[in-house]
């Protein structure tokens, strides 16, 4: 239902199973990338059936992804008119390219001023102004950084479009992971099957998670009169892995692999809806390109591990109620921030 519609940036955190890391999303950053925190100097080597929590040291600072590897990237696959990423190349080179297209050089620029200086980032990349539809962006090393440093990534965002006929966005609607409405398949069963616990800090302070990996494990919800929509997940330790979100008639394979309990962050971000019908938006406990994810891990070794997924809240974005006009920054969590704090537009 491509019109007039208003801009509305998501941000998304590095851990975000939104990005695509290769070779490797969680290694050595002599292998692939590496997940780490700015304010933390735990960076484990990450070995051969290795899925131990790090519980000598909880997250601190900004989740980043890191690496020392030529041709190591990050991809961002999302349907907008726009996206940015942050990242410091520590002397290392790279390319981006937009939708196959190699971009010029001077498509990256300082951070100062933008959403990634805030992420302690030194360079953004941004494009604006896109055809409304889906593209692909691709960060690229093209050569290592010197031994003493690193490549990191620490994250970046989409720009979904809604049709609020000029309106702003109205992101108050969040459906929690308890809501009556989320139909599972088998039935939810504590202590079995798509149980709950308790996390500080979460919209309404649970979180839905299940640890049985099979395609007929899923968590439903059906919504109408809606112009866009965000899942947040929750990465709670080393067991969350590959997962699949079903929405309509797309399905997009994702993976949340980390060594850390990276915590909440957005699974999934979709615009352009059409508020007259009802869309159906299906998690399931399932990656149908790692089918074997209890048993064969990142590198092809074989484990014996759960593979599991979490989810906390689904906002749902309407046309502000009130007839205001003024536009909106969703920040990791899904909630709204105004774009002057962020100064990311004019």
């Amino acid at each position: 239902m491509i019109g007039d519609m208003v801009p509305y940036v998501v941000s998304l955190a590095a851990h975000s199973p939104m990005f695509t890391y290769l070779p490797y999303r969680e290694s050595d950053a002599d292998v692939g990338w590496n997940a780490s925190y700015t304010g933390s100097s735990v960076w484990p080597i990450i070995g051969p059936n290795r899925t131990d929590f790090h519980k000598d040291a909880a997250p601190a600072g900004t989740a980043y992804r890191r690496t020392r590897v030529a041709q190591a990237s990050v991809s961002l696959t999302f349907e907008g008119t726009g996206a940015y990423m942050c990242f410091s190349n520590g002397g290392g080179d790279y390319t981006i390219t937009l939708d196959g297209l190699l971009l010029n050089a001077s498509a990256a620029s300082p951070a100062i001023g933008s959403p990634c200086e805030k992420l302690n980032a030194n360079t953004t990349f941004a494009t604006d102004d896109l055809t409304y539809g889906n593209h692909t962006t691709v960060l690229t090393v093209t050569s290592a950084p010197p031994k003493d440093s690193d490549f990191r990534f620490l994250g970046g965002g989409v720009t979904l479009g809604l049709a609020t006929n000029g309106f702003a966005v109205d992101d108050t609607t969040v459906i929690d992971d308890q809501d009556v409405g989320w139909h599972f398949v088998p039935p939810r069963t504590p202590g079995v099957r798509w149980d709950t616990h308790v996390v500080p800090g979460l919209f309404n302070t649970t979180v839905t998670f299940n640890c049985i990996y099979d395609h007929q494990y899923t968590a439903t919800y059906t919504f109408n009169e809606s112009l866009g929509v965000i899942l947040t997940g929750e990465k709670r330790g080393p067991e969350e892995h590959t997962f699949s979100i079903a929405f309509d008639d797309e399905v997009h394979n994702l993976d949340s692999t980390s060594h850390w309990g990276d915590g909440d962050t957005i699974y999934f971000a979709k615009g352009n809806l059409d508020p007259t019908i009802s869309h159906v938006l299906t998690i399931v406990n399932w990656n149908a390109d790692k089918p074997d994810c209890t048993s064969i891990d990142e590198f092809g070794h074989n484990v014996d591990r759960f593979c599991c997924v979490s989810f906390d809240s689904l906002t749902l974005l309407k046309a502000s109620p009130r007839g205001d006009t003024e536009l909106h920054i969703a920040d990791f969590n899904g909630h709204s921030q105004r774009p002057g704090q962020y100064g990311f537009r004019d």
